[in-house]
């Protein structure tokens, strides 16, 4: 097993003569090993400011987690920044603190002595626009939030040179004199993350259309995260109200059944949590004549030291409320907004207008076998139907289809894939799962602050609506390109907007674990790597993992 040996002082000393490289076998070696640490509990260093001081800092985890600054110390420039970085690192992991003659080194600070915060990078304006590529004659829209109420303002800037490096030609910009210059108003828009499929439907599924014969909810799923809380499965459901009914994985990871009138809520669970990435069949049922709810969950593949096959049965004295409306793998919070968001894999989920009966219910948990409601379905939703689009196909004849919202993973493995074939277009049966992620955004679908009517004599170049709050400012990038069939320059400039696209919204600073031996750099987080890695609703890039390592 490699370790750091603290005698090694002399490959430090290398170090700190020359932060930059390139730098000896022996020190080579060791920094391989500093920076091969848990991205759960590293050193990293981070700019509040883009151009202004560094500080050393410690991660407490992936996107989302709060980053540990130590403000107490500040670097001026990037290689004192990385001594402390290279000094920390090397005291974590050898134990000994690190001291030689003629330098002068204060005491690295430990986890638990710095600010724990998720707000550190203050970037109180952000705008998009909502399209990139825009020709004369053309309109572009954009679409801003802000915090706070003071009004910001907006023009049109050309961009010049982009490199704000101190070694680089410098930052620069034209100003124009276009309808967009001006002030306006402040107003914050929110992002809906995570994936989830909307229904509807709010008379459909109202529960009071089950009062005489019950319902049942029915699915497979393939949870990757049952531990992380709550999660909705089948859900008529308003969560701030405690209003309808949903089929969901509980506190505990556990199968579990919500059913609440607005006033009392009851809860039915297994009391058994799921296996994270194994198939289940689970269901809910609802006898109102009888009084009772029973709920199930049977492993489609079992372990004779660990079967997680389990049921549960009660009696109820609750009628729930009519519910919000119906959706999958979410749950309503409130008029507009989604939560409970499921992570992981549903194949055939489905909801029946009766109860179960105990004969189906022995057979669910004895073999797997899932109840054939027949006419009795209330609505059926077949995943492997028009996999490419956004529409879910209701098979029951009901015609309840449904949407999806913010893009969730279509053509998974379903669980009855066996291996047979590789191509879903050729067995889409075989791929009728969708994988859920409460991670998932597709638009953040904000509203339109004000749009650019692109001039017919607007030269093509680079450009950007620039956004000035106080001493705040965000620049939204768009293209002109000229008229279809012509040029107006002598030079041809191909932007690769394919790779500006995959590695926008990159979390790798701090997920990547590999990165900085791949790259040769330490973790440094500028300001907008910082606000990204406190503010995950913004989504992923290509090349991230999902919150659930998907």
């Amino acid at each position: 097993m490699h370790a750091v040996d603290p005698k090694r002082v002399d490959l430090c000393r290398e170090f700190y003569d020359n932060p930059f490289g390139p730098h000896g076998t022996e020190l080579q070696k060791l920094i391989k090993l500093l920076r091969w640490e848990r991205i759960e509990s590293r050193y990293i260093l981070v700019q509040l400011r883009r151009g202004n001081l560094w500080y050393l800092a410690h991660t407490t985890g992936p996107k989302g987690h709060p980053v540990e600054i130590f403000r107490e110390q500040e670097f001026a420039d990037l290689g004192t920044a990385y001594w402390a970085l290279f000094k920390a690192r090397w005291e974590a992991n050898s134990g000994v603190r690190l001291v030689f003659d003629g330098v002068d080194n204060p005491a690295t600070p430990r986890p638990g002595e710095g600010d724990l915060t998720t707000n550190a990078a203050d970037r109180p304006i952000l705008s998009y626009s909502d399209i990139f590529s825009v020709r004369p004659g053309e309109r572009i829209e954009f679409k801003v939030s802000v915090e706070g109420d003071k009004a910001y303002h907006s023009e049109i800037v050309r961009l010049r040179c982009g490199d704000d490096m101190s070694e680089g030609p410098s930052f620069r910009e034209t100003a124009l004199d276009t309808e967009v210059s001006g002030d306006y108003s402040a107003r914050a828009q929110a992002i809906e993350v995570g994936s989830y499929i909307e229904v509807g439907q709010v008379n459909a599924f109202a529960a009071e259309n089950f009062a005489r014969d019950g319902f049942t909810l029915q699915a497979r799923i393939w949870p990757t995260m049952p531990s992380r809380g709550p999660q909705a499965l089948l859900a008529n459901w308003d969560a701030a109200t405690t209003s309808g009914y949903a089929l969901a994985i509980d506190d505990e990871g556990a199968l579990a059944l919500y059913i609440g009138d607005g006033r009392d809520l009851f809860i039915i669970g297994t009391g058994v949590p799921l296996l994270a990435r194994h198939w289940y069949l689970v269901a809910a049922s609802y006898d109102p004549s009888e009084r009772q709810v029973w709920i199930g969950q049977r492993a489609l593949v079992r372990f004779p030291r660990g079967d997680t096959t389990a049921s549960g049965e009660a009696g109820i004295d609750l009628e729930p409320a009519r519910g919000p409306g119906f959706r999958i793998a979410a749950w309503h919070e409130g008029a507009t907004w989604s939560a409970g968001h499921y992570n992981g894999k549903i194949d055939t989920p489905e909801m029946a207008s009766r109860a179960m009966t105990r004969a189906e219910r022995e057979a669910f948990l004895a073999d797997a076998i899932a109840a054939d409601f027949a006419s009795d379905s209330a609505a059926r939703w077949d995943f492997a139907r028009e996999i490419p689009g956004r529409r879910i196909v209701d098979v029951s004849g009901s015609g309840f289809d449904g949407e999806t919202v913010n893009l969730p993973t279509r053509a998974m493995k379903g669980w009855n894939w066996d291996g047979s074939e590789y191509n879903w277009t050729r067995k889409p049966e075989h791929y009728g799962a969708i994988h859920f992620h409460d991670d998932d955004l597709y638009d953040c679908g904000w509203e339109t602050d004000f749009a650019f009517d692109v001039p017919q004599d607007f030269p093509s170049g680079i450009y950007c609506a620039k956004q000035t709050l106080g001493r705040h400012e965000d620049y939204c990038p768009f293209v002109v390109s000229p008229p279809v069939g012509t040029s107006t320059a002598s030079l041809a400039f191909l932007l690769p907007t394919a790779s500006y696209w995959a590695y926008a919204d990159r979390h790798s600073e701090v997920e990547w674990r590999e990165r900085e031996n791949v790259t040769g750099y330490w973790a440094a987080l500028d300001p907008s790597a910082l606000y990204l890695h406190e503010h995950p609703e913004l989504g992923c890039s290509l090349y991230d993992e999902h919150s659930d390592g998907s």
